[in-house]
């Protein structure tokens, strides 16, 4: 069965059709006298010089702050290029499943590793996520789901900061990963004006989004990293769009020669103490830095001129 393919507006997530999922495992957290409605999504930001990047997906687990995992299983495991879910667009993984209400304390990703890979210029290679067939892909969100309640988030897959290519040419990949709750998420959007290409910002570029506090100097392979990063299409118009994004205040730039950020930047070595790091702002040049202001459920819009 597909997965089910939406974008993010003023009303996020609406009118998904079900992917066909089942329940299994046992415990629930403290409301354990209900069930609420549980939905989860997968959303990208890009990356350069490969034409795909296909996860398989088995099963989502959730562990309540008290009794076991609950993990809900795919009728038919998921293979999802990434690449084919970027500028707002997402795919969902669970749709309004019945989950036992209460605290939960994190989310965990369950993957096929065998029919994981790459697709670059060179053909199909292997892409290696460490650990992942034993402990998947864990993310330690806190969540509460109370009874009755509708509850969706999407995470953001960010494969610039986590595919790095080794000096022996295999694809590894340490997931950056970001949770938002749909119903409190915003949107930035807008475009670039094409005149800045190349007189200002070398193409290609990107729009490179940073916590409040956050700016292009700080990008050092740590904390300085972008959040979230969307490629300019470099058509004429230039529209970009970055979703799903927390309220509060960010700083945004556009990214100047964007395909020289990769993961093993930040570092002249390439070995495994550095892969899955990003960005060395020497690498590239930044135009247009400025601060937006994202608020729940908007679209906020801002153009390089």
């Amino acid at each position: 069965m597909n997965p089910t393919t939406t974008h993010f507006h003023r009303t996020l997530l609406a009118g998904l059709v079900a992917v066909g999922l089942s329940a299994c495992g046992g415990g629930g957290g403290s409301d354990s006298g209900g069930t609420g409605s549980f939905s989860l999504s997968i959303t990208d930001a890009p990356v350069d010089d490969v034409t795909e990047v296909v996860v398989t997906f088995t099963a989502v687990t959730l562990k309540p702050a008290d009794g076991d995992a609950i993990t809900i299983t795919l009728d038919t495991p998921q293979s999802i290029n990434l690449l084919d879910y970027q500028n707002g667009a997402s795919v969902t993984l669970v749709d309004d499943e019945a989950v036992t209400a209460g605290d939960y304390a994190w989310i965990r990703l369950e993957l096929d590793q065998d029919n994981t890979y790459i697709v670059d210029g060179t053909g199909q290679h292997d892409l290696t996520i460490p650990s992942s067939a034993q402990t998947g892909l864990k993310l330690n969100n806190s969540f509460t789901l109370s009874a009755d309640q509708t509850l969706a988030y999407t995470i953001d897959f960010n494969l610039r900061q986590s595919v790095h290519l080794t000096g022996a040419g295999d694809y590894i990949m340490r997931p950056t990963l970001r949770m938002v709750k749909d119903d409190e998420a915003g949107t930035l959007a807008g475009s670039a004006d094409s005149s800045l290409f190349p007189a200002l910002c070398a193409s290609p570029a990107a729009v490179y989004v940073f916590e409040e506090g956050d700016s292009v100097d700080d990008m050092d392979g740590d904390d300085g990293d972008p959040v979230a990063t969307v490629n300019l299409p470099m058509d004429g118009v230039n529209d970009y769009t970055v979703s799903p994004l927390d309220p509060g205040v960010y700083t945004v730039a556009l990214a100047c020669g964007s395909d020289q950020d990769t993961a093993e930047d930040g570092d002249p070595g390439t070995d495994d103490d550095n892969y899955g790091e990003t960005g060395d702002a020497d690498d590239m040049s930044f135009y247009g830095e400025t601060s937006v202001t994202i608020t729940a459920g908007e679209t906020t819009t801002h153009d390089f001129n």
